[in-house]
């Protein structure tokens, strides 16, 4: 990654070791959620398609689908209620809110490390070039 990168740090990379990308996307594992299992083949293939998925990525890319999942989860849960709960002791937010600003959280961060932001997407490089073409039209068909 760091020689698709450019060697920002310009640090010797004699010993770092470059991860063949996968060659076949891989399906989704068994027992994950509907919302998951979109994300992993929807922004999944899209991440694949230019060469920045590697088997070893495989479980953290499992971890940002799930976290997914419970942001929309809780996001379905909470609908159209008020984002303020009365209780007796006055009003709080709605619990959700807390999964759901958690879960945004995590995914940023998770995102980031695949490429999945216009910052990110500028540092990342493979023998393609820039992966910015089909990850930026992904991220603005789901706008």
């Amino acid at each position: 990654m760091k020689r698709a990168e450019g060697n920002p740090g310009k640090r010797s990379l004699e010993n770092v070791i470059e991860l063949p990308p996968l060659k076949v996307f891989p399906k989704a594992p068994a027992g994950i959620g509907k919302y998951a299992r979109q994300f992993w083949n929807h922004q999944g293939r899209a991440i694949f398609n230019v060469g920045l998925l590697t088997d070893v990525d495989l479980p953290a890319w499992q971890l940002l689908c799930e976290s997914y999942q419970r942001m929309r989860t809780a996001q379905d849960k909470l609908g159209d209620r008020t984002m303020m709960e009365i209780t007796p002791s006055g009003s709080k937010k709605h619990p959700l809110l807390a999964i759901i600003h958690q879960e945004y959280g995590l995914m940023a961060g998770m995102m980031k490390e695949f490429g999945m932001t216009p910052v990110s997407r500028e540092r990342v490089r493979n023998e393609k070039g820039p992966a910015t073409d089909e990850l930026d039209d992904l991220m603005k068909a789901h706008n």
